[in-house]
């Protein structure tokens, strides 16, 4: 049996040249990721949300924690200072102010 998959790479490019700057395997496994005030906010598909500090140096995880039991493929959403995530069941709302 072959077994494939696991943890995707998180890589950051430098837009200008296109070279990769870091890419690690370690801080999520698959996930949608959302870029917002120097921060990334990254939910994997089974449900945990993370929070980490990307710069060209590196990657820093603040914090994270399980928000659902259920696979979560949609990127999450940022209005205001509102997150939305969804799962295949559930519709959330948290406030990040």
């Amino acid at each position: 049996m072959i077994v494939t998959g696991g943890p995707a790479f998180l890589v950051a490019l430098d837009a200008k040249t296109g070279n990769i700057a870091w890419r690690k395997r370690d801080i999520v496994a698959k996930a949608s990721c959302l870029y917002a005030d120097g921060k990334l906010l990254a939910l994997d598909e089974k449900g945990k949300l993370l929070l980490a500090k990307v710069s060209p140096a590196g990657a820093e995880v603040l914090a994270q924690h399980q928000v659902t039991d259920d696979r979560a493929w949609t990127v999450p959403t940022l209005v205001g200072t509102k997150l939305y995530l969804r799962d295949r069941k559930n519709i959330m709302a948290f406030e990040l102010s």
